[in-house]
């Protein structure tokens, strides 16, 4: 992940126009290239305070309508109960983990780690 949004500029700025070293160039030149980003580069999610594309939210919402109306069709939607989780609110971290669990040794880390894997 990256730290912070200069990093993000200086990997687009990398990957779309091959400038490894933005300090080379006059400030202008920089200027235009960073107007001329894609809309789903790091720079402009970072700038607009997202971290998905507007593709992958519509398939991410699409998901979740299909999700839903296929769980009406069964008897727990029929009876309002274990409605399925969004997978929006997941991937946007709006709903918090039900349970935070921590560790104080590696080997009860490694522990649980077998315990999960194994179910």
């Amino acid at each position: 992940m990256l730290a912070s949004k200069e990093d993000a500029f200086i990997c687009d700025m990398a990957e779309t126009y091959r400038i490894y070293d933005i300090e080379e160039y006059p400030v202008d030149y920089i200027a235009t290239l960073l107007t001329g980003l894609r809309e789903d580069s790091r720079t402009a999610m970072s700038l607009a305070g997202t971290d998905m594309t507007l593709s992958q939210t519509v398939e991410v919402l699409t998901y979740d309508v299909l999700r839903l109306i296929l769980w009406s069709k069964t008897k727990d939607g029929q009876n309002g109960v274990n409605r399925p989780e969004k997978l929006i609110d997941i991937l946007r971290n709006k709903k918090k983990p039900e349970k935070v669990v921590g560790f104080d040794s590696g080997e009860e880390m490694l522990a649980a780690f077998n315990r999960i894997a194994r179910e």
